[in-house]
């Protein structure tokens, strides 16, 4: 009977240890589920900030060079912007439906002339704010890969600019697919100029291409002119 007791005993211990295990183990998977969100927004959000703190850094550092050489600070913009700006993503989208109507070839030409165009629209954004400052108010985490990031550009010379960056995060990178100055989406105002340019040529895509060529050709004229 003893034996038999303690037979007893020793299983039911044993079965408590069982239970007691598996409760522990879904408690910490539970807590572990329960903070990776948290932690993986906020890994995010760290992300983001130090992103725009770096993009601000080195264009400031670059607008700067302008009083030495234009074509510096734009070459050395240029550089900064094709890294930050997720640039064939922005350029399929601004070329709206007119993308599924283009030849590959067409599409690699259009792609090459969007990126200068967008480089040598941005590079003249940031020069007319010249030497500035700059806050990040708020961060937003959208989902797993968009963070929307509320800034104010503070420039010397003028009144403070409210600037808003959509960043998207692909291919573990963070870059910058729109930029909303006062209140203006820059992805949406392309996506119209551009839907506007194509349509002035009958839709034809080697017109339109020959007419932003020469655009971009212009400016670049007068950068090179500018010294």
């Amino acid at each position: 009977m003893t034996q038999r007791t303690n037979d007893a005993h020793a299983a039911s211990n044993a079965w408590i240890h069982v239970v007691f295990a598996i409760w522990l183990s879904a408690l910490l998977t539970a807590a572990a589920l329960w903070a990776s969100p948290a932690q993986a927004q906020q890994d995010l959000t760290d992300d983001a900030r130090t992103f725009l703190e770096q993009f601000a850094q080195r264009a400031i550092a670059a607008i700067e060079r302008a009083a030495v050489s234009e074509r510096e600070a734009t070459a050395a913009l240029d550089e900064i912007l094709t890294e930050a700006f997720d640039l064939p993503l922005i350029g399929r989208f601004v070329m709206g439906r007119y993308w599924d109507r283009a030849t590959d070839g067409q599409r690699r030409e259009y792609l090459a002339l969007f990126q200068d165009m967008l480089v040598l629209t941005y590079v003249g954004r940031f020069r007319e704010f010249g030497s500035f400052d700059y806050d990040i108010d708020r961060i937003n985490i959208r989902n797993e890969r968009d963070v929307v990031v509320d800034s104010v550009i503070k420039p010397v010379d003028s009144g403070s600019i409210e600037v808003q960056w959509r960043l998207r995060n692909r291919e573990e990178r963070l870059r910058v697919v729109d930029v909303n100055i006062a209140g203006l989406s820059m992805l949406l105002v392309q996506r119209d100029e551009i839907g506007g340019l194509i349509r002035r040529q009958g839709g034809d895509i080697d017109k339109f291409l020959a007419t932003i060529r020469e655009q971009r050709d212009r400016i670049r004229d007068r950068v090179d002119a500018a010294g």
